[in-house]
């Protein structure tokens, strides 16, 4: 169920400060994981970055808000995380993937020709129960965009784990769910390195 007020007063101040600034930004687009990249812009200075994370957003959330944030646009390349609070709230991989197949199809309709690159949900300690529903998830999301054009998957996750499968607790916060600046910069270099599928 979407609680309308929940974000409102976040997404007024998205749209006030960002929405009118951008003529064709690379949009990264998602919850707290894109909100809290403070240093985004200056980590890809090539590109026009716009960042419209909002924080504890769900995949319906961003489905309700897409109107708003991203439809007004014109964008250069679109990079979505979300999914990692639907895992915190106990929804199942085919929930998941329903919501996503339902976002999906509302970004395609508005930006047939535009590159959709989905970041995969990230390991966390604080979450590291549901690793296997994760796992799932990102499992069935990429198979799903491996038959739809124009699209990446980037695989965030296997990276953020350790030889023993373990999460590299040295990425996040105290909170074990957030990541610190290291955790953003192993972000940063596997978007480099995939920076031809990513930044089309």
């Amino acid at each position: 169920m979407i609680d309308k007020e929940l974000y409102e007063r976040d997404i007024r101040i998205l749209e006030k400060r960002y929405i009118k600034t951008h003529e064709y930004p690379v949009v990264f687009y998602g919850s707290s994981s894109i909100r809290l990249w403070n240093n985004l812009q200056k980590d890809f200075p090539d590109y026009e970055i716009l960042n419209l994370g909002f924080g504890g957003a769900r995949l319906d959330y961003c489905i309700y808000y897409f109107d708003r944030l991203v439809k007004p646009l014109r964008i250069r390349s679109f990079i979505f995380y979300a999914g990692d609070n639907d895992i915190g709230d106990d929804r199942l991989p085919d929930e998941i993937l329903e919501l996503f197949r339902e976002f999906y199809s509302k970004f395609r309709n508005n930006f047939p020709e535009t590159r959709f690159t989905y970041v995969s949900i990230k390991p966390s300690p604080d979450r590291f129960p549901a690793i296997d529903r994760m796992q799932i998830t990102n499992r069935l999301i990429k198979n799903f965009l491996a038959k739809e054009d124009n699209t990446f998957y980037l695989n965030i996750f296997d990276a953020m784990l350790n030889g023993n499968g373990n999460v590299k607790e040295e990425l996040f916060t105290k909170d074990k769910l957030h990541m610190n600046r290291r955790g953003y910069l192993l972000w940063k270099e596997k978007f480099l390195e995939n920076s031809e599928e990513v930044f089309v």
